[in-house]
């Protein structure tokens, strides 16, 4: 299944959510399942090195490897970023580079998000 096909909603839905100190709801995709899902997947030949632009947004970035720019949290998650927002800017600004997934991975990281959210479900 190619990630074009993907709908915002077919994987949304799998993270929970948190209300954060401003008491607004947001999706915690980092803190829930970094630990759990990244192992199976954190191999040298899961990625490619990318130097990214002044110019790149996370969005593009997704756009750009995935053809999916819904994917963009896949970035920061595969790079075991804490706060996505200023990721980008921070790597440009030191001259470094980031992990990509390679798309063929993708769809591991979302079964194995549906059977972690399925099994809390069924508890």
């Amino acid at each position: 299944m190619s990630t074009k096909n993907i709908d915002q909603l077919s994987f949304i839905n799998f993270f929970p959510e948190i209300t954060d100190e401003n008491n607004i709801k947001i999706l915690d995709i980092w803190n829930s399942f970094r630990v759990k899902v990244l192992p199976d997947i954190y191999t040298s030949d899961a990625y490619v090195e990318y130097t990214p632009k002044t110019s790149d947004t996370l969005h593009m970035l997704a756009h750009k490897f995935y053809g999916n720019s819904k994917m963009w949290w896949v970035i920061p998650l595969i790079n075991d970023v804490e706060d996505p927002f200023d990721f980008i800017k921070n790597v440009v600004d030191k001259s470094g580079t980031i992990k990509v997934l390679k798309s063929s991975y993708i769809m591991s990281i979302l079964f194995n998000v549906a059977r972690m959210k399925n099994a809390k479900d069924n508890k």
